[in-house]
């Protein structure tokens, strides 16, 4: 039985909670938020303390219940996280936040100290103090969008017209034709197709985003803008880059997605402070200066979705701070300044996900062997593309990795027509989607593939590719060898990657059977194999996988059997199959005649 005394401090704590609820007059939004805040107030002391604050008495909580609340828990954050809070003002009402982007560009403007650059810690770092805030209650998730790793927030409208006014003189968004009374330091300019006049004349701009139809800019805007520390003109299609755009030396975020120049200028790579360039969906994209290597503070380049780039410059090892590179594109050796896989020897702190196209340009096992992948011990998810496709996986393991997020996933899905399944076997693409193009009649085309000598150097460029063990997902993609590496096929090296949880084959035509510990794997949830032309049976591979939750069988147009009879030589043993499979998806597979 609780004391009496206990009882009394019992009492007195739903007496101050009472008193903090009628404050709150009813909305669900004032208490969360008040509620969110005194969690870091751990004694009755620090409540009373924030009852009798004279914030409650010099706003009127009957004409404005929320906004005591907010800034309460905003005076109560660092200065570094006002000055982040306050910038998120810039994001339009309604807008998808996702973590990563909201904190490259804090890291851009320069809120957080140089030290913490330094140490190489950044954005995982930095990601703890975007939690602070998420603990205010600020940022609220959107459970049924954001899926594993791809967590999406929204700012309450209450809480965005909050961090409008704390920004009033700082913050600006401008519309159509809207007119900026005040000299702003953050701008955003949303559905214009010319650039207001009197933007010019703001030379204390830090922070510029214009969304719009704006194909051309005037080299003059950056002999004024000379400050700016972030430049947003992502879908702009922008045809051409001026050459003075070089003189922004203060630039560290570059946004120039979708835009629809053929080479990046040159005068680019004069930007020394520039952390963050963002080339996405720059699909006329056909090269990149060789001087590129000259941007050594760079930690993040995106080159997604750029199907026109056939190699990166020679020197990209130089460019030792990259954390998150989208892709690597080997030079298939026809020009001098292509970059070959070796140069990845250097780039031990990429994060995330990293795609390698061009596999089959690789002479040998040696040259692969540079690349040092086993010490990219950050990565947790690979792509092996051995021709020039850059697609996206088939299946995706309800999730994504950093890359493809806000509208890239979306849009990757519907240009590509995959079949995407989540780990309760829901479509989540939609009906239209679909796993592969249908099979032509009378068969595939024999593609020559160069004979036995490509197939062996092949073998030897995968068997010297192997991951490190920390790897959650691994794409292979037009393998030319027979068989598998050593690294998947043993069961000794297989079982070293005991963190995968998604493993796609696709498009490996000549192997005639499947790893054989493939079910060994503890940790694989999702298995998409298709395009094997030479696997006619499946098996013993299939026993075990404790924790396979979605099988998808594309293509396999030669499969006659999927027999799950145990081996003579296994009889006697316990074996489980597949315990928590939820989805089976068996598409195109004409020959199939036996089936679990």
């Amino acid at each position: 039985m609780p004391s009496l005394e206990g009882k009394k401090k019992v009492r007195n704590w739903k007496n101050l909670a009472f008193k903090f609820a009628e404050k709150c007059k009813g909305l669900p939004i004032a208490a969360k938020t008040l509620g969110s805040f005194l969690r870091f107030k751990e004694s009755k002391r620090h409540w009373q303390d924030v009852l009798e604050s004279d914030i409650w008495k010099a706003i009127s909580i009957v004409d404005n219940p929320v906004l005591p609340a907010l800034l309460l828990s905003y005076n109560d954050v660092p200065s570094h996280l006002k000055q982040c809070f306050a910038y998120c003002s810039l994001i339009p009402k309604g807008e998808w936040i996702l973590k990563p982007f909201t904190i490259r560009e804090w890291m851009a403007q320069g809120f957080f100290s140089n030290s913490l650059a330094a140490r190489n810690e950044d954005i995982n770092v930095v990601g703890d103090e975007y939690n602070n805030l998420i603990m205010r209650s600020f940022f609220k998730k959107d459970i049924t969008k954001s899926r594993a790793k791809s967590e999406y927030y929204q700012m309450h409208d209450l809480v965005h017209d909050f961090a409008k006014s704390i920004a009033e003189n700082e913050c600006f968004m401008l519309i159509r034709n809207s007119t900026l009374l005040e000299p702003n330091i953050y701008l955003l300019i949303e559905d214009i197709k010319v650039i207001p006049s009197f933007i010019y004349m703001a030379k204390n701009l830090c922070t510029l985003k214009i969304f719009g139809w704006i194909p051309s800019i005037s080299f003059e805007l950056f002999h004024h803008l000379s400050c700016l520390r972030t430049l947003s003109l992502g879908d702009t299609y922008l045809k051409e880059l001026p050459n003075e755009a070089g003189k922004l030396i203060h630039l560290s975020y570059l946004d120039l997605s979708k835009a629809s120049f053929k080479e990046l200028p040159k005068a680019v790579t004069s930007l020394y402070n520039l952390l963050y360039l963002n080339l996405y969906g720059c699909r006329n994209l056909c090269k990149l200066p060789e001087e590129i290597c000259r941007l050594v503070n760079l930690v993040n380049l995106r080159l997604t979705e750029c199907h026109q780039l056939s190699y990166l410059p020679e020197g990209i090892w130089k460019l030792s701070r990259l954390r998150h590179l989208s892709d690597f594109i080997i030079g298939p050796g026809v020009e001098s300044g292509e970059c070959k896989i070796g140069e990845l020897k250097d780039l031990n702190f990429l994060e995330h996900s990293l795609l390698i196209v061009g596999l089959e340009r690789v002479e040998n096992g040696n040259e692969a062997k540079m690349a040092c992948l086993k010490n990219k011990q950050h990565l947790c998810a690979l792509y092996f593309h051995f021709n020039q496709y850059t697609g996206v996986a088939q299946v995706d393991e309800n999730g994504s990795d950093e890359e493809g997020e806000y509208r890239e996933v979306e849009e990757e899905q519907k240009e590509e027509k995959v079949l995407v399944v989540d780990g309760e076997g829901k479509t989540i693409a939609g009906e239209e989607t679909v796993g592969v193009e249908s099979k032509p009649e009378g068969g595939d085309e024999e593609v020559d593939i160069g004979g036995d000598m490509l197939l062996k150097r092949m073998e030897d460029v995968m068997e010297n590719l192997q991951p490190h063990t920390n790897l959650e997902k691994l794409i292979i993609r037009d393998y030319l060898g027979v068989v598998f590496p050593n690294w998947m096929d043993s069961h000794a090296n297989f079982m070293m990657f005991s963190n995968l949880v998604f493993l796609e084959l696709n498009g490996c035509r000549k192997c005639k059977q499947l790893p054989p510990t493939l079910g060994k794997l503890p940790s694989l949830e999702t298995l998409a194999i298709s395009k094997m032309d030479e696997v006619k049976f499946m098996g013993a591979e299939f026993f075990g996988f404790p924790k396979l939750k979605v099988v998808q069988l594309d293509a396999m147009w030669n499969l006659e059997g999927w027999d799950l009879r145990i081996p003579k030589e296994e009889e006697g043993k316990q074996f489980i199959f597949m315990p928590r499979l939820h989805y089976i998806a068996p598409i195109e597979l004409p020959n199939l005649r036996s089936f679990p």
